[in-house]
C-alpha cells in the first residue's frame, strides 16, 4: 500500500480534477497501512521532495487514523520548505478539529507547533489561537 501512496503524494500538488482524486485516494490508502508501510513512510519521508511532503501532509489531514499521523506531522514541520510548514500546520489543524478526544494527549507538542507557527508564512493568527482553543476545550473534556 505504501507503493501506491507513495505515487498520489507528487498528484495531489495539481490544481485540476486529478489532484482532488489523488488527494482522496492518497487518504484512503493511508487508512489502509499496515505496520509495514507506517514504517516505510516513517523511514523515507525525510528524503522525499517538498511537493511529495505537502502531498503527503494535505493526505495525512484526512486520516481516520490520527495517533499514526500526528507524530510524523510534527516531524515533517521541521522540513525546511514554508509550504511543506504550511501543509502539516494546516493537517494538523484539521486532525485537531476532527479528532480532538485522540489528538488531547499531544496537546503539549502541537502548543509548541503553533507557538512555531507564529513565523511561518501563511499560518495565520486566528488558525493558531484557534487551534490552541481546540486543543484547551478537548483536553478540559472528561
Amino acid at each position: 500500500m505504501f507503493k501506491f501512496f507513495d505515487q498520489l503524494c507528487p498528484a495531489v500538488e495539481s490544481t485540476d480534477y486529478w489532484s482532488d482524486d489523488a488527494l482522496h485516494r492518497a487518504a484512503d490508502a493511508l487508512d489502509d497501512f499496515g505496520p509495514a508501510d507506517w514504517k516505510a513512510l516513517s523511514e523515507i519521508w525525510s528524503a522525499r521532495d517538498a511537493v511529495w511532503l505537502r502531498g503527503c501532509a494535505e493526505a495525512m489531514s484526512s486520516s481516520a487514523r490520527p495517533l499514526r499521523v500526528i507524530t510524523l506531522l510534527l516531524d515533517m514541520f521541521d522540513h525546511e520548505d514554508a509550504l511543506v510548514k504550511l501543509a502539516c500546520f494546516d493537517a494538523i489543524y484539521h486532525l485537531v478539529e476532527s479528532h480532538p478526544e485522540p489528538l488531547a494527549s499531544f496537546t503539549e507538542p502541537i502548543f509548541l507547533l503553533a507557538d512555531r507557527a507564529a513565523t511561518v508564512p501563511g499560518v495565520s493568527r486566528f488558525g493558531i489561537e484557534n487551534l490552541r482553543d481546540r486543543l484547551n476545550s478537548s483536553a478540559r473534556r472528561p
